[in-house]
């Protein structure tokens, strides 16, 4: 029965990642997401039903179009697959795993599409941000209100109390580096999108979350700078850091609060 579930999680994943790959590509163009529908970008082929399956499709048509034979680009299935994965993951950690009967558990339920919804605003972010250089307000400021309401309830992360001090630490700690960096260097070290996304993670899971974001991000990003910087010989480039930072809030999520439990709070 849980693989049954697990399985089920997975596809729904990946039909979401389809959704996200959409929104990827679109938002930062100021495309609509309904309209016109699906094409190829380089000849402006009708993408049809059946070449649109998650992951399947790519494979079926060996990664080009079918009507120019143009690449198609591995972020697509690639962001499928991440998608599909992440929701097994989450039904599996925050509901299998606690799950000892049939019935189904309303708490576990909610705490479930909690982390659901907070890593697919990630995913998007991220993928954005990688190709933009940018973090939309309207998912860390959509994402920051709906990781509140969860933190309302008996079932999120964090009670209301924790995740105001989530925001409040994601805002101003990030925007006090940010002010000093900025003196210091005469250049942007995190970007304002960076501070908003970490208000958001903090919505989501308080104060803590954003500090374990912030480091694991850090060192994530310190080992793919290192080699840009020998290779340059300089620091005078940028990197995307809010797929960093939200691999960080990511792992942290899934660890148990371990930094709370390191410091027996």
């Amino acid at each position: 029965m849980k693989i049954t579930i697990l399985i089920i999680s997975f596809i729904l994943g990946t039909i979401f990642g389809s959704l996200f790959n959409v929104l990827i590509y679109r938002l930062p163009r100021d495309i609509s997401v309904v309209f016109p529908n699906s094409s190829c970008p380089h000849c402006g082929h009708k993408i049809k039903p059946y070449e649109n399956v998650p992951i399947l499709s790519y494979i079926f048509l060996r990664g080009k179009c079918s009507a120019c034979k143009s690449p198609i680009s591995w972020r697509y299935p690639l962001v499928e697959l991440l998608t599909g994965l992440y929701f097994a993951l989450c039904v599996y950690f925050f509901y299998l795993k606690s799950q000892n009967t049939i019935f189904l558990d309303i708490g576990l339920l909610v705490k479930t599409t909690e982390a659901i919804i907070f890593g697919s605003i990630l995913i998007v972010q991220s993928f954005i941000d990688l190709d933009w250089f940018i973090l939309l307000d309207s998912f860390n400021y959509g994402g920051l209100i709906i990781g509140i309401l969860f933190s309302l309830t008996s079932y999120g992360f964090v009670n209301i109390k924790e995740s105001m001090i989530g925001v409040l630490t994601g805002g101003i700690l990030p925007s006090v580096i940010y002010f000093i960096y900025f003196k210091v260097r005469k250049m942007e070290g995190l970007g304002i999108g960076d501070i908003k996304l970490l208000a958001m993670i903090g919505a989501y899971g308080g104060g803590f979350m954003v500090l374990g974001a912030m480091f694991i991000g850090s060192v994530l990003g310190l080992l793919v700078a290192i080699p840009m910087i020998v290779k340059n010989k300089n620091m005078q480039f940028y990197i995307p850091f809010g797929p960093f930072l939200s691999i960080g809030a990511i792992l942290y999520m899934f660890s148990g609060n371990i930094l709370e439990k390191m410091l027996w709070i």
